[in-house]
């Protein structure tokens, strides 16, 4: 058995040579360069189309017409038989207008008042039903256009919507602001902000107070405001 075992190792180390060397050498292996990243390409802004820009998502009824506006369109009403220009009868009605008695613009007056009425609870209707998604899409319209064109953007707000509270400096400075003398606008608000600012906890209280007041308020308002959206 020593015998078989030590021929037999001999034999196995010969073989496992041979493998090695049918098998040949290790390749080296290449390293590879890090592939380089490309610069990103800016996205190229979407150009909004005629459509978008012309054509409206939703819109709010109307504002009601002044007095001084009913009264324009009754005497354009009256100036129709004659051949007059459309500015030829504006000023004659702003000069009529102006020569007009208060007791004779009465009548204008309470025509437009009803008007106004009638126009907040139309107003009120609408904003309770429009799909806010809508609204928010037509205020992104409006942007564009806005930004196409160059002008002013006339955002859609809900007037119903419950106004945001007044902090107590803001409160301090609509009391103060009206006394100050300053060469600006800028300087004014410097000028309370030191005082606010040099003025102990006890003397901001009632400020603060008043504040905290308006954001309990606040925050009840919305709550009602909210669940009247989701009614």
């Amino acid at each position: 058995n020593a015998t078989l075992a030590a021929v037999a190792k001999p034999a196995r180390a010969e073989a496992s040579k041979k493998k090695k060397t049918a098998s040949g050498p290790k390749k080296p292996v290449k390293k590879t360069k890090a592939l380089e990243k490309k610069p990103k390409q800016k996205a190229v802004k979407k150009q909004p189309t005629k459509k978008e820009l012309t054509e409206t998502i939703v819109s709010p009824p109307t504002g009601p017409p002044s007095a001084y506006n009913l009264f324009v369109k009754a005497h354009h009403a009256k100036s129709a038989s004659q051949q007059l220009s459309l500015p030829e009868v504006s000023r004659e009605a702003s000069a009529l207008w102006k020569a007009l008695s208060d007791a004779d613009k009465r009548s204008f007056e309470q025509e437009s008042q009803q008007a106004r009425k009638s126009h907040e609870r139309d107003l009120r209707q609408w904003w309770s039903t429009v799909d806010r998604k809508k609204v928010q899409l037509e205020n992104m319209r409006r942007r564009r256009v806005s930004q196409e064109k160059g002008t002013p953007v006339n955002l859609l707000k809900d007037p119903f919507k419950p106004k945001r509270p007044t902090t107590g400096y803001v409160l301090f400075f609509i009391e103060k602001a009206p006394n100050v003398s300053a060469d600006s606008v800028a300087e004014k608000a410097k000028i309370v902000s030191a005082e606010w600012h040099s003025m102990s906890d006890e003397q901001k209280a009632p400020y603060q107070k008043k504040s905290k007041a308006m954001v309990e308020k606040y925050q009840k308002d919305l709550a009602a405001y909210n669940a009247s959206l989701n009614a």
